[in-house]
C-alpha cells in the first residue's frame, strides 16, 4: 500500500509546523551551544591562569633563590676576603690563585653550577673552574653592569663559549667587596659569574604541567630588537631554544602580544600558527615573559562535540515532526528509530521527560555507563534518577528543577551535583534541561543532556591540592625554622653558661695560684735587693727593673682575672659590680656617669646576674666605641612581681632608624640573644645628635624582690 499524500492545504500546513519546529529547535542548540561554549572557555582561561600565576611564582622565587646564593659569596664571606687580598697584593697564606679555584670548584658543586668564573673589574678573566677561563660578550656586558651597579645581576639567555659543545645558560653575577663593613663596602674589586644549566635547574620549573594536555606548554620570550626571541625549549619545535626568531610587529602572535604590553588571557597563533588561549605574564626584574598557552581547539573540543550531537538532535526532532505530520504511527516510528540509533553511541546522558503524569519518556544506554543502573529499572522507577543524587546535593536538584518546570521567571534548569553509583563510586554532573513541549501555558515536556565531568572536577582538584601541598610545606619550613631558632637559642644559653663558668675558674686559679706565686717572687726579690751590697749599682738597678716589671705583671694579671670573670659579683653580688664596673669605666673613659638600682636592697639570682653584667659590660663597650657621649645613665630595677628592667642611656651622636636597620654589630646580636635565653627583649631607641637608649625587659626570675626607696650613686 503506497503513501498518500497530503494535499496543497495539507502541505502548507507541514511547512509551517516544519519551519516552525526547525527555527524552535535550532534556536535552543544555538543557546545551548553558545553557553555551553562561553562556559567551557571560562573554565579553561581560569585554569589557565591558575597555573600560569603559580608558574610566574616558582620562577619568581627561583631567581630570587638564585640571587641570594650568588650574593652571599661576593660581600663579606671568606671567599671574597681571599680574592680582594689577592688582587690587592695583601698577604695570602699559600698559593692564593690555587685557594681560590678550589673554593670556585667547591661552590659549584654545592650549588650544581655549571662554571663559576672570577673577573677583575674590567671583565677580565681571572680564574675559572673550566679552562682556560674566558667570557662571551653577553657575560661581558653583564659583569660590567654589576660592577657599575654593585647588585647581583642575572643575564640573558645565551649560548655557551664551549666551541667543542655549544649550550644555553643562564648567569648570576655577584661584585665582590674587598671591605668587611656591608653596610659600606665601597667599589667591587671583581665579580663572579655563575653559569646555571637551565636545562636541570629552570625549565623543569616551566615545562611541567599539573593537568595531562596535547597541546598545553609554558615557555619564556624575550624582547630582541623587533624580533620574538624564545628563550626556552618548545615542545612542538626541536632546537628552537634561542635560535627562533619570529617579528614583532606580527598582529595575532601571543608572545608578540605581551611583548607589546598586553598581559592576562589573550586569543591569538603561536610559533606553530596554531590558534592557542594564553596567558601572558611579565616576571618581575627580568626582560622575560611568561607564556601559557592551550590549543582553543583542545579547549572546545567537548563543545564541538556537543555540538553536533544537538545538530544531529536538531535534525532527527525535525525530521521526526515532518513524518509525523505526513503519517503518524509510520513516521514516528521511523523517527523513534533513528533517534534511537544516534542517542545509543552518544557520550552524554540524553533524557526525555513528560511532566503530566510524569514519567521518563526515553534515556539513552550512556545512563547505565556513568549512573550504574539500567534503563530499564529507571522506566519501572523514575525515583530512581533523584534517588542516585548524593544526598547532600539532592535538596538543591529537586529545588531547582521543580523551579524550572513550573516556570518560574528567571529560572532554568543548569545544575552541577554528584551521583552514588550502586558500587559506590561518586561521579559529577553537569545537567541541563530544555523545554520541549507545552500545553494551555504550562511545561508539560522537557528534556536534557547530563554529561559526566569527573575527569574535569579531578583535574581541579589536582590543582587545588597542589596549592594546599605548597602552603603546607611553606608552614612545615616555617615552624622548622622556628624549632631551629629554640634549639640553636637553647645551645646559645648551655655554652654561655659553660664559658662564664670557665672564665670564673680561669680568674680564681690566676688570683689563687699565679698572683700568689707572683707576690712571693716580688717579696723575695725584695729580700734580694735589700741584701745586695752598695758598692754594686748595676745589680741594684737591675733588682729594680726586675721590682717594677714584676709589679707590672701582677697588675696585669689581676686586671686580665677581672676582666674574665668580676670578683665583686661572685662575692657580693650584681649591684655592687654593677656599680665598680661603671666607676671603672668612667675613671677610665673620663665620661661622667651615673648609676641607679631600684629598690636599693634589689636581688638577683645568679643565673640573670652573670648576663645582666655582660649586657651592661658590652653597652658600655659600644659606648666607648661609637657613641662620642659625655654622660652615661644605667638603670637597673625591678618590681613586686619580679620582673627586671635595665637601661643603659647616652648622650652621644645616635644614629637614624635606616643606620639601625644596617648595623649589624656582634655585639648588639649578642646583647639580643642574652635577652631572648631569659626570655626577655631588647628595644633600641636612637635618633641622630639625640643619643641612644638600650632597654631590657627581663620577665620575672625565681628570687624575690622588696620594695624600697631608689638609689642613686653620682659617678
Amino acid at each position: 500500500m503506497g503513501i498518500r499524500l497530503p494535499g496543497a492545504g495539507a502541505r502548507s500546513f507541514i511547512a509551517i509546523v516544519f519551519a516552525a519546529l526547525a527555527i524552535a529547535i535550532a534556536s535552543v542548540g544555538y543557546l545551548v551551544f553558545h553557553y555551553q561554549r562561553e562556559a567551557i572557555g571560562r573554565d579553561a582561561e581560569q585554569r589557565l591562569t591558575a597555573i600560569a600565576e603559580l608558574k610566574a611564582q616558582q620562577l619568581t622565587a627561583w631567581i630570587s633563590e638564585q640571587r641570594a646564593n650568588a650574593r652571599v659569596q661576593g660581600r663579606g664571606s671568606l671567599l671574597a676576603k681571599e680574592i680582594a687580598q689577592w688582587l690587592g697584593g695583601g698577604e695570602v697564606k699559600g698559593d692564593p690563585a690555587a685557594a681560590i679555584k678550589s673554593q670556585l670548584a667547591l661552590i659549584a658543586e654545592s650549588y650544581g653550577y655549571r662554571i663559576v668564573t672570577l673577573v677583575d673589574a674590567q671583565g677580565r678573566p681571572l680564574l675559572s673552574t673550566h679552562e682556560p677561563p674566558e667570557i662571551n660578550a653577553v657575560e661581558y656586558a653583564a659583569v660590567a653592569e654589576a660592577i657599575r651597579t654593585g647588585a647581583t645581576v642575572i643575564s640573558d639567555f645565551h649560548f655557551s663559549v664551549d666551541k667543542d659543545g655549544r649550550e644555553p645558560e643562564i648567569d648570576i653575577l655577584a661584585p665582590v667587596y674587598a671591605g668587611e663593613n656591608k653596610a659600606s663596602p665601597g667599589a667591587p674589586v671583581a665579580a663572579l659569574i655563575f653559569d646555571i644549566d637551565p636545562e636541570s635547574s629552570l625549565h623543569p620549573l616551566i615545562e611541567s604541567w599539573p593537568v595531562a594536555s596535547r597541546s598545553a606548554e609554558t615557555l619564556l620570550v624575550e624582547k630582541s630588537e623587533n624580533r620574538v626571541r624564545y628563550l626556552t625549549d618548545l615542545r612542538f619545535a626541536k632546537d628552537a631554544q634561542l635560535n627562533l626568531q619570529l617579528p614583532l610587529d606580527k598582529p595575532d602572535l601571543v608572545a608578540a602580544k605581551g611583548l607589546r604590553g598586553q598581559q592576562g588571557i589573550v586569543t591569538g597563533v603561536d610559533y606553530r600558527g596554531v590558534n592557542v588561549l594564553a596567558f601572558l605574564r611579565p616576571i618581575p626584574d627580568t626582560p622575560w615573559l611568561l607564556v601559557a598557552k592551550v590549543d582553543r581547539a583542545e579547549v572546545y573540543e567537548p563543545i564541538h562535540l556537543l555540538a553536533g550531537i544537538t545538530a544531529l538532535i536538531t535534525a532527527v526532532l525535525i525530521l521526526i515532526a515532518a513524518l509525523t505530520t505526513i503519517a503518524w504511527v509510520r513516521a514516528q516510528r521511523t523517527s523513534e528509530e533513528k533517534f534511537h540509533g544516534f542517542a545509543e553511541v552518544a557520550d552524554q546522558v540524553f533524557w526525555i521527560t513528560d511532566l503530566n503524569p510524569e514519567r521518563i519518556l526515553y534515556v539513552n544506554p550512556a545512563f547505565e555507563r556513568v549512573w550504574g543502573h539500567t534503563v530499564e529499572d529507571l522506566y519501572h522507577n523514575p525515583d530512581l534518577w533523584t534517588e542516585a543524587v548524593h544526598p547532600e546535593d539532592r535538596s538543591h536538584v529537586t529545588v531547582a528543577f521543580k523551579k524550572w518546570v513550573q516556570g518560574v521567571t528567571g529560572t532554568r534548569y543548569d545544575v552541577t551535583y554528584r551521583i552514588v553509583r550502586p558500587d559506590g563510586e561518586i561521579r559529577w554532573i553537569a545537567d541541563r534541561g530544555f523545554i520541549l513541549q507545552r500545553k494551555g501555558g504550562a511545561i508539560s515536556r522537557v528534556a536534557g543532556v547530563a554529561e559526566d565531568i569527573t575527569e574535569r572536577k579531578q583535574a581541579e582538584e589536582v590543582l587545588r591540592q597542589t596549592n594546599t601541598e605548597l602552603e603546607e610545606r611553606v608552614q612545615s619550613r616555617t615552624a622548622e625554622l622556628e624549632r631551629s631558632q629554640q634549639e640553636l637559642r637553647a645551645l646559645s644559653a648551655v655554652r654561655e653558661s659553660i664559658q662564664e663558668e670557665e672564665r670564673k675558674r680561669i680568674a680564681r686559679e690566676l688570683h689563687d695560684e699565679l698572683a700568689q706565686k707572683l707576690t712571693v717572687l716580688k717579696l723575695q726579690l725584695q729580700a734580694l735587693a735589700s741584701a745586695l751590697p752598695a758598692n754594686e749599682p748595676g745589680l741594684i738597678n737591675q733588682t729594680q727593673d726586675m721590682n717594677l716589671l714584676l709589679t707590672a705583671t701582677m697588675h696585669s694579671v689581676g686586671q686580665i682575672a677581672a676582666d674574665l670573670r668580676s670578683a665583686v659579683l661572685d662575692q657580693l653580688g650584681l649591684v655592687p659590680a654593677l656599680r665598680d664596673l661603671v666607676d671603672k669605666f668612667s675613671q677610665q673613659t673620663k665620661i661622667d656617669c651615673e648609676f641607679s638600682v631600684h629598690p636599693p636592697d634589689l636581688s638577683v639570682d645568679n643565673r640573670l646576674a652573670s648576663t645582666l653584667y655582660r649586657m651592661v659590660q658590652e653597652s658600655l663597650t659600644n659606648v666607648a666605641r661609637h657613641a662620642q657621649a659625655t654622660e652615661v645613665i644605667v638603670s637597673l630595677y625591678g618590681d613586686a612581681s619580679g620582673k627586671i628592667g635595665l637601661d643603659i642611656n647616652d648622650n652621644g651622636k645616635g644614629f637614624s632608624r635606616d643606620e639601625q636597620g644596617e648595623r649589624t654589630s656582634f655585639g648588639l646580636i649578642g646583647m639580643r640573644e642574652r635577652a631572648a635565653m631569659l626570655g626577655g627583649e631588647m628595644k633600641i631607641h636612637s635618633k641622630p645628635g639625640d643619643g641612644t637608649s638600650i632597654e631590657f625587659i627581663i620577665p620575672p626570675p625565681r628570687s624575690s624582690l622588696g620594695p624600697a626607696p631608689q638609689e642613686i650613686n653620682k659617678i
